[in-house]
Parts: C-alpha cells; sequence; structure tokens
C-alpha cells in the first residue's frame, strides 16, 4: 500500500535528507515496512502520536462533510474516527505526543527541538 512512499523515502535518506512521512498507523505491522527503510539507513524512527479531544476529532470531518478545504484530501469521516478509536493504537518503543489543538504550532516546535 506505501510502497511508493517507502522508495521516495529510501532515495530521500540515501541523499541524506531528514524524512517526515504522516500516515495514520495504528497498528504494529503498517509501520513495519517504514520502520524497515529506515532501519537500514542507521535511521532511529520517531513516531509521533497526534492526540485531540473527541468533540475537536468528531469536528473536523463534520466541517469536511459541509465544505472541504483546500488542500483536503482525507475522506476519513465519523465512521473511520470510530473503526480506528476501536482497533486501539499499539505503541511503538519510541514515540511522542503531541496535542492538536489551538497551540498546535509551539507542540509542533517542541517535538522539532528534541528531534535536531
Amino acid at each position: 500500500m506505501f510502497g511508493i512512499a517507502e522508495a521516495l523515502v529510501d532515495e530521500l535518506l540515501s541523499e541524506g535528507h531528514m524524512v517526515i512521512l504522516d500516515a495514520t498507523n495504528l497498528v504494529a505491522r503498517y509501520r513495519a515496512p517504514m520502520e524497515s527503510v529506515a532501519t537500514r539507513h542507521g535511521v532511529t524512527p520517531l513516531h509521533v502520536l497526534v492526540v485531540a479531544d473527541d468533540a475537536d476529532a468528531r469536528a473536523r470531518p463534520a466541517a469536511r462533510a459541509v465544505a472541504r478545504a483546500d488542500g483536503d484530501h482525507s475522506d476519513a469521516d465519523a465512521g473511520v474516527y470510530d473503526r480506528m478509536r476501536e482497533r486501539g493504537f499499539e505503541a511503538p518503543d519510541r514515540f511522542v505526543e503531541l496535542r492538536n489543538g489551538p497551540d498546535v504550532a509551539a507542540e509542533i516546535e517542541r517535538i522539532a527541538r528534541d528531534i535536531v
């Protein structure tokens, strides 16, 4: 499923780039192929778990159903959100938590400081 992304990440890491992959991989086996790509390049992946209040998480797909923002290519709706919550999160060995909301920029800066 993510074969093209894996190839691109492999190439970018080969060129010495820092790579951020934005994907919802709650289950370990879905993360494993990309982790293998990173490991082959001597990189230890850092997973970022983005969390939000339930009401906020439900508001986004509801708003998308009314009017889609420019650049919004997601097909997630409330049903997708509910299935993801039911499935749960298989935590990797190393991850940080980012709280989505009004202070998301500060959260991103906090994590970026820890990476570099």
